[in-house]
C-alpha cells in the first residue's frame, strides 16, 4: 500500500519557519533547502533529510511524484501546504512548490590539500555562487573567515544548486590565524589583489590556498602580508571591480589548470 502524506500541522510550520533565521537553524542544526534539483541532490548525497513539504497544488505533477518515490525509498515523511501556507514557508519570491528539512553535517576541511579562503563574503548569492563555482573546478575545501553569511542562509543554499553537498567547509573562522597556521606548514598562500601581478596566478609548490576577498572591502590588510603572491585579474573596460563570485571563478578556472 502507498504511504500518503500527512497534513502540517502548526507546530511544523512554526519551526520551519524559524529556520528562516540563523538562530534556530543553530538552535535545532537543521536548515531547508527549496526545490526539485535541491531536494534530488540531498536524496542522492544521503543528507539526513528529515522531511518534505510539498504544495498541493503541485502534488500529481510526474516530477512531483518522482521526488515521492525517492522520499519513501528513504522512508522520509512527506508533508501537504495549501498555496496559502507554502508561502508563508517559503523564503523565495517565487517559490517552487517544495522544500525539505535537513540536519547539518558537522563541518570539517581536510587535512591536507588546497583550500578556497573566502573573507568577508556578506552577500548570499555571492557566496551560493562561489560555492557552486568551486565544486564545478574541484575544489573540495572551503574556509568561511567571520563576518561572513552563513553558509545556511537560505539564499546561500539556493544559489549553490546542490554544491553544497559536494564539498568540505568549515564557517567563522579567524582567518588570520588559519592562513598563518598553513604557512607554518609549507602552503603557498595566494590572493586577489589590486596591487598585484596581472600576468598570471603563479603555483610554485603544493599544496597552495587561494584566498577571495569581497569586492567591498577587499582581503583584510594583516592577512595580505602572509600572501606569497598577489594576483590581479587584468581588464580593458571601465568597471571599478569584479563582482566576487565572478573573479573567483577566473581565478579558479586559471587554478585548475596548472
Amino acid at each position: 500500500m502507498e504511504m500518503k502524506n500527512m497534513k502540517l500541522t502548526q507546530s511544523l510550520k512554526k519551526k520551519i519557519t524559524s529556520l528562516k533565521h540563523k538562530k534556530y537553524r543553530n538552535q535545532y542544526n537543521q536548515y531547508v533547502v527549496e526545490g526539485f534539483k535541491i531536494t534530488e541532490e540531498a536524496f542522492k548525497t544521503d543528507q539526513e533529510v528529515h522531511f518534505i513539504v510539498v504544495n498541493v497544488s503541485i502534488a500529481e505533477d510526474r516530477k512531483t511524484k518522482d521526488l515521492f518515490s525517492l522520499a519513501r525509498e528513504k522512508s522520509i515523511p512527506i508533508y501537504d501546504a495549501d498555496d496559502r501556507d507554502f508561502q508563508k514557508l517559503s523564503s523565495l519570491e517565487t517559490p517552487p512548490g517544495i522544500l525539505a528539512v535537513i540536519e547539518k553535517k558537522k563541518e570539517f576541511i581536510a587535512e591536507d590539500g588546497s583550500y578556497l579562503i573566502l573573507d568577508c563574503i556578506k552577500d548570499p548569492g555571492n557566496l551560493g555562487t562561489i560555492i557552486r563555482t568551486a565544486d564545478w573546478f574541484g575544489f573540495e575545501n572551503i574556509v568561511i573567515g567571520e563576518g561572513s553569511v552563513d553558509m545556511y542562509n537560505p539564499k546561500v543554499l539556493q544559489s549553490t544548486m546542490g554544491s553544497v553537498f559536494h564539498v568540505h567547509f568549515i564557517q567563522n573562522q579567524n582567518l588570520f590565524s588559519f592562513v598563518r597556521d598553513l604557512k607554518k606548514k609549507g602552503y603557498q598562500i595566494i590572493a586577489t589583489s589590486s596591487d598585484g601581478d596581472e600576468e598570471k596566478v603563479k603555483v610554485h609548490q603544493n599544496p597552495f590556498a587561494v584566498i577571495m576577498g569581497s569586492e567591498t572591502v577587499g582581503i583584510d590588510k594583516e592577512i595580505l602580508k602572509l600572501v606569497d603572491h598577489k594576483y590581479r585579474i587584468k581588464g580593458c573596460g571601465k568597471a571599478e571591480s569584479l563582482n566576487v563570485a565572478v573573479a573567483t571563478g577566473i581565478v579558479l578556472s586559471k587554478l585548475a589548470l596548472k
